[in-house]
């Protein structure tokens, strides 16, 4: 979490991951830098102009960071520079940045990353995963053919091959559900598959695709420079309640027929004024039952957070018991928004209900930045370290696990936000 600015600190781009997730990443989980647009980083510099950022890098990072060995040990993170280094004559940019990829994130926590170049080189396709399944889940305008296929393979590299090795960009200490969710993303970004040598070049690839009855699609995707969503397709074609405002940090319906107030709470940005129409609209209509929805918001400011909404909210007498405060969580649940789940659950009486938070609750946050100084790439470092379980695991957890299956995601269904709007209260509180 970052209490000086919004962060959305996954290592790819700043959107949700998981389907945001170019987050969660989104991935990214994606880094901002807190203060200053950072100039724009470029790889096509000399071996010994690389050599020499890999050297600050080795010296810097460590320096900065409140416990940067707190995963692997000093000799092993200089022992990768030192092959980065070496391999530093003979890499194009892509395999240059993947591999600062993988040795940054050896140091394990999900505030601590390398910023991705503006230019990420991305395919015109989203995939999640479902099981043992990778699916095409939305898709540009004119592709929509593989909408819905099952990907088999990219370039010539089996699906889940490119899924293992996309894992070693991901932060190496955090829970898997946040680190799958981030290599999904990378599965689509042309950067990163060129620099792991699983396409040959960074503008094109071949996905080879299946259908539900069999047949293969082999299909050549170009890439964009930038990642805009507007028009793509997705399998249903009814909008579900939790995408219809992205853009909205906060934003609340009143859903007459269950009783409920529905809030997706997907940012910080003027907490203060959306919490108060929040309230206003509980007072209003008196709902039987809350659903806060945190499973799109990358970060903020927790304490903004617990000020603006968990504290008012725990003011709720009607509201604020079990069965009637629902809290939707998932695996890019990330930063502040990972906080602030941690305090919903032990200051009020929610119910989580979702998919494991892929950050450690008791983790090291609040980055700050360094920039290479031939490169320019921006390198995110933790600056403190937080404990938001005080007992137990260290992770957040659903109370009730729920994660959709492509059955759900085809049909536009949203399984979590399902229960939380129907689930039987008192039964519920009998629990």
């Amino acid at each position: 979490m970052c209490v000086s600015c919004k962060t959305r600190t996954t290592v790819l781009a700043n959107s949700p991951l998981m389907n945001r997730f170019f987050a969660l990443l989104a991935a990214g989980v994606a880094m901002q830098a807190c203060a200053t647009t950072p100039p724009t980083p470029t790889l096509t510099i000399s071996a010994a102009d690389w050599r020499a950022d890999l050297e600050f890098l080795k010296r810097e990072l460590p320096r900065k960071h409140i416990n940067a060995f707190h995963v692997i040990s000093r000799e092993e993170f200089e022992t990768a520079i030192a092959r980065l280094e070496t391999q530093a004559p003979n890499q194009n940019a892509d395999e240059r940045l993947v591999g600062l990829l993988g040795v940054v994130n050896l140091i394990g926590d999900g505030h601590t990353g390398v910023i991705f170049p503006p230019d990420r080189a991305y395919f015109p396709i989203e995939i999640q995963q479902f099981g043992d399944d990778f699916r095409v889940t939305r898709v540009a305008p004119g592709y929509e053919r593989a909408l819905g296929a099952r990907v088999i393979l990219i370039g010539e590299t089996p699906v889940a091959q490119a899924m293992r090795e996309a894992m070693s960009l991901t932060p190496s200490d955090e829970n898997m559900s946040l680190r799958k969710g981030l290599a999904l993303n990378y599965l689509t970004v042309g950067a990163a598959l060129h620099g792991l040598d699983i396409i040959p070049g960074r503008d094109v690839a071949l996905y080879t695709l299946q259908s539900d009855d069999g047949r293969l699609l082999r299909t050549e995707l170009p890439t964009s420079p930038t990642r805009d969503k507007t028009g793509w397709v997705r399998p249903f074609s009814q909008i579900r309640l939790s995408d219809q405002h992205p853009d909205d940090s906060l934003w609340c319906v009143n859903v007459a027929d269950r009783a409920a107030v529905y809030c997706d709470f997907r940012a910080y940005d003027n907490l203060a004024a959306r919490s108060t129409a929040m309230l206003e609209l509980i007072s209003q209509t008196t709902p039987d039952r809350l659903v806060i929805d945190l499973r799109d918001n990358g970060g903020g400011d927790y304490t903004v957070g617990e000020r603006k909404l968990i504290d008012p909210i725990r003011g709720l007498a009607a509201l604020n018991r079990r069965g009637h405060l629902f809290v939707l969580i998932g695996s890019q649940t990330f930063s502040a928004a990972m906080n602030n789940a941690a305090q919903f659950r032990l200051q009020t009486a929610a119910t989580l209900v979702g998919e494991t938070i892929g950050e450690k609750p008791n983790s090291y946050q609040e980055p700050r930045a360094l920039t290479l100084p031939h490169s320019k790439l921006v390198v995110r470092y933790s600056t403190r370290w937080y404990a938001f379980m005080p007992s137990g695991p260290n992770v957040v957890e659903p109370d009730v696990p729920i994660a959709p299956s492509w059955a759900d995601y085809a049909a536009g269904r949203d399984p979590a936000l399902d229960y939380a709007l129907s689930h039987n209260a008192e039964s519920n509180a009998a629990q």
